[in-house]
């Protein structure tokens, strides 16, 4: 009985190959990106473009994420600096396409060593069968700077204060109340008079 089973499995596999192994492969032609300039803060940059190839069987969408590798020591960008062109894109088997990436770093942005993956995936398409899904990705590094000391100085003091919150803020908030009593003790004079009629 298990033999019958077995082989009319196999025989239905035999019978829709599409179906059953259509596969999404997926490539990129760039190994590691790294940029030597300095971004600044508030600063939109052009990376250079990544090729992505389908090495699978099957058309598909592709698109392209950041991700993270967790024993990385520097920081991670947020997801929200970065947008492709285009978003998605579809690809024949063997077909390759090139994607440009931009990325805008805040104003509020800590300087120091970045790090991420930029990943290329087959988005999903809700496609009956067996599709096994894989991804390839590249390594990206850079550094943000400060523009200027004056603006090193006020982002490092707002990343600090966001650091220690909300004592930070209560600390701050006390300081300002004594600032504020000490001008007005000092260039505010109020006289009161009472007189009797």
């Amino acid at each position: 009985m298990h033999r019958l089973t077995l082989t009319l499995l196999i025989v239905a596999l035999a019978l829709l190959p599409g179906a059953a192994w259509a596969q999404a492969g997926v490539g990129i032609n760039v190994g590691s990106i790294q940029i030597d300039q300095d971004l600044a803060p508030g600063g939109i940059y052009n990376l250079p473009a990544v090729g992505v190839i389908n090495t699978g069987n099957e058309s598909s969408d592709y698109s392209l994420r950041i991700t993270y590798l967790a024993d990385r020591p520097e920081m991670r960008p947020s997801e929200d600096w970065f947008s492709f062109n285009p978003p998605v894109f579809r690809l024949e088997p063997g077909e390759d396409g090139t994607v440009g990436i931009r990325v805008h770093v805040p104003v509020a942005a800590r300087s120091g060593d970045y790090f991420a993956l930029l990943e290329a995936y087959p988005v999903p398409s809700g496609q009956s069968g067996a599709l096994i899904s894989v991804a390839a990705a590249t390594k990206l590094s850079f550094t943000v700077r400060p523009s200027n000391v004056f603006t090193g100085s006020l982002v490092w003091g707002y990343h600090r204060m966001n650091d220690t919150s909300p004592y930070s803020y209560i600390v701050l908030g006390l300081l300002m109340l004594v600032i504020l009593g000490f001008l007005a003790r000092r260039f505010l004079r109020f006289d009161i008079n009472v007189t009797r009629r």
